[in-house]
């Protein structure tokens, strides 16, 4: 609509006609720059078709994260031409939202900017459309700012030399090798090699392959003392915030944002088959201007899935855990005679002795490896044995319950192979031809995907619940390739994200019946593995989800995981995601310190524990250590967790007005661990009135919290904090 204002002098008539921005836009897009701003950033675009042309700045540092033409690129599988521009982009204005509409490989593209008003954050929202009437297969497809990080004379930019972009929320991963940290000055990394996972669980060896493109949930970028977070949420499809070097016509650029499709992950799996009239939603990309550095950063992604339902509970209260494996080792592999009641009993009265809340039985409670069902020839009846162990040691029961990827894999079973105890119409039927995969041993396999399988896995899981089970662990959940069985019910191939909705729905069907059981779901794609493949808030959260995540299998040898720093994951997850941890440790491998009993305890809102060690003092110092867990319980299993170092934990009840802090020393040198933190950050008041059960811990008059303390190798030491007044 034109806008007409008319205007009178003494002299003439004089008429001026205003043309608004958005009119100007539609017969004349070449020739209109929009812009939407907040107070914390800035975007302008200028269409010069096709090109679309992006400004963004950060205007509290300030600094200008972005100058170029934004990236679009897409190749449909079977075709050698790429599309690198965006056809008939035009670009719409309305508040603080920006949208830009365009086609790509066939593909309608809808690309969204919002500025809220009010909040330090600009969200990036991108959904694509097939109009047509045939499938598509994308083998290539990312959108994303461009940064030039050095000049056409190779000089990095000034503005970026100090600039680093760190992985949110592993720093350190798991399943690192060697001392890898993924924290990466930004003048480095686009020669940098990326890598992605290959999620074939049980069936091949190589789990990581080199990239182009740089993963994780969010990253930190770095710039003195403040911070951009660019992260990535979407609880439909698997998306990763992602960084890529690209080349374009003007040079080569490292891509940040957008959307990206991972080709050796194959994520999101709803490329590969774009049916028509499908739409696909990448959730948002959330940028936000962050006072502080790291750690800083990571509180405000942790806020972000707070925000999205992402969170405990408010009563989470998950019981300790006595694992029987660890003095049992092996029972499973002749039930009859080595899982007795009685061996099991035994390890109920170390329960008791450990201050634990419930038994934890492994493999051997089932009559065959992963059937669910229960073994009575060397248990008795189900619910009268759940009973005696409720009544005679005040312990619930908890169970594993491996899913088909792990429980029907020949050679990988903790006894007896139970595929003939399923029906034959779940059986697996591998697509080779989808899937490159080295099969590690042969046999009948089950589908997890199966409406047979899943019917029947069903009844026998809420007949455990039904007398008495108050916890399930599924394991073994890693997708293991492609079935090709259309009597199935599931799609055609059966692709990763098929698998995982079947994951999601095993829980479901358990948490309809039975809420109040918690459920315990490992990676949906790396399963009983140190590789987390999914993010780390993957379906948390939905109606009837799973309840807690899989400490990435740190169980086995927590002590020496720890030494060579893979336990930090459980850190930096903690900093950055308030999704609770269930992890089991061997306190047979911890030290007279207890330094690996207090680290797990500090980074795993649900504790297990098991084994006796072989000293008696480091027994008794592990049992003097979890009867004050449990004195001070609630702090760890709902407390808010900050670091002031990686060997400096806080866990925080702002209610209470009182803190835990534990600290460690995690080296081969008594060394004296120090650090400062600002209490008011934790959300804490009254400060000159906190007291501390030990002197190393002491609150300045400006509400600082100051630690020092000298400290043997490789030991643990804990005090509480608390208010005068709360107390």
């Amino acid at each position: 609509m034109f806008l007409t204002r008319v205007f009178f002098n003494k002299t003439k008539l004089s008429l001026i006609i205003a043309i608004s921005a958005s009119v100007l836009a539609c017969t004349n897009p070449a020739s209109v720059t929009h812009e939407v701003s907040n107070g914390a950033f800035s975007l302008r675009i200028t269409v010069n078709n096709p090109e679309v042309h992006v400004v963004l700045q950060e205007r509290q540092i300030p600094l200008r994260l972005s100058e170029g033409n934004y990236v679009y690129r897409a190749q449909v599988k079977g075709s050698k031409d790429t599309a690198f521009a965006l056809l008939e982009p035009s670009v719409t204005v309305s508040g603080q939202n920006l949208t830009i509409r365009g086609k790509l490989a066939g593909l309608e593209i809808e690309h969204h900017f919002y500025l809220p008003p009010n909040k330090p954050i600009l969200e990036e929202h991108i959904v694509i459309h097939n109009p047509g009437d045939k499938k598509i297969s994308l083998a290539e497809f990312e959108m994303g700012f461009p940064l030039s990080v050095k000049d056409e004379e190779g000089k990095i930019n000034p503005d970026l030399i100090d600039d680093r972009l760190v992985a949110v929320p592993f720093r350190h991963r798991a399943d690192d090798k060697n001392g890898i940290v993924h924290d990466c000055s930004i003048s480095e990394l686009p020669g940098k090699r990326g890598w992605e996972y290959f999620p074939n669980f049980l069936l091949t060896k190589t789990y990581i392959l080199p990239s182009r493109h740089h993963f994780s949930e969010g990253w930190a970028w770095i710039h003195g003392n403040r911070s951009i977070g660019i992260f990535s949420f979407n609880q439909e499809h698997l998306v990763y915030s992602v960084l890529s070097p690209v080349t374009t016509s003007k040079g080569s650029v490292l891509r940040f944002g957008g959307a990206c499709f991972l080709p050796i992950h194959s994520q999101p799996t709803a490329l590969n088959r774009i049916n028509p009239g499908d739409t696909i939603d990448f959730g948002i990309t959330r940028y936000t201007s962050i006072a502080g550095g790291y750690n800083e950063v990571a509180y405000a992604y942790r806020a972000m899935l707070d925000e999205k339902g992402c969170r405990f509970p408010e009563n989470f209260n998950p019981p300790i855990h006595w694992e029987q494996l660890y003095d049992m080792e092996g029972a499973w592999n002749n039930r009859i005679k080595n899982y007795t009641k009685s061996r099991v009993e035994k390890e109920a009265l170390k329960g008791v002795a450990y201050s634990c809340e419930a038994l934890y039985l492994d493999p051997g409670w089932d009559t065959k490896f992963a059937t669910f069902q229960w073994g009575e020839k060397w248990l008795g009846p189900r619910k009268q044995f759940i009973e005696e162990i409720q009544s005679k040691y005040g312990l619930k029961v908890s169970l594993h319950t491996p899913m088909p990827p792990w429980s029907t894999c020949k050679g990988f079973e903790m006894g007896p192979n139970c595929a003939s105890d399923w029906p034959l119409e779940s059986r697996r039927m591998a697509s080779p031809d989808t899937f490159t995969v080295n099969v590690v041993g042969k046999g009948p396999e089950i589908c997890m995907g199966s409406k047979a399988f899943m019917d029947d896995a069903e009844k026998r899981l809420l007949e455990n619940c039904k007398d008495g089970v108050s916890f399930l662990m599924y394991d073994g959940t890693g997708w293991n390739g492609a079935c090709s069985d259309s009597t199935h019910g599931h799609p055609v191939p059966y692709l990763q994200e098929d698998h995982i909705r079947n994951c999601i729905e095993m829980v479901k069907r358990v948490h309809l019946k039975y809420p109040d059981v918690l459920i315990e779901l490992h990676d949906m794609l790396g399963s009983g593995s140190e590789f987390r493949m999914t993010p780390v808030y993957y379906k948390y959260g939905l109606p009837l989800s799973y309840d807690e995540n899989w400490g990435f299998e740190l169980m086995w040898n927590p002590m020496e995981d720890l030494k060579q720093g893979k336990g930090l994951a459980m850190y930096y997850y903690n900093l950055s995601c308030n999704v609770p941890i269930y992890l089991h440790i061997d306190l047979r491998k911890d030290n007279i310190h207890s330094v690996m009993l207090w680290w797990f305890a500090s980074t795993a809102r649900h504790l297990g524990i098991g084994g006796t060690h072989a000293d008696r003092k480091t027994v008794e110092a592990h049992k003097t250590a979890m009867k004050f867990y449990r004195k001070f319980e609630r702090f760890y299993k709902r407390g808010d967790f900050y670091g002031i170092t990686e060997e400096i934990h806080l866990h925080v009840l702002p209610a209470e007005n009182a803190f835990m802090i534990n600290m460690f020393n995690l080296s081969d040198n008594q060394r004296t661990i120090s650090g400062k933190f600002d209490l008011k950050k934790a959300g804490l008041s009254n400060l000159s009135n906190f007291i501390s059960s030990k002197p190393w811990a002491k609150i300045n008059k400006e509400g600082q919290l100051e630690v020092s303390l000298e400290m043997p190798p490789w030991s643990a030491q804990v005090t509480d904090i608390h208010s005068i007044i709360s107390k």
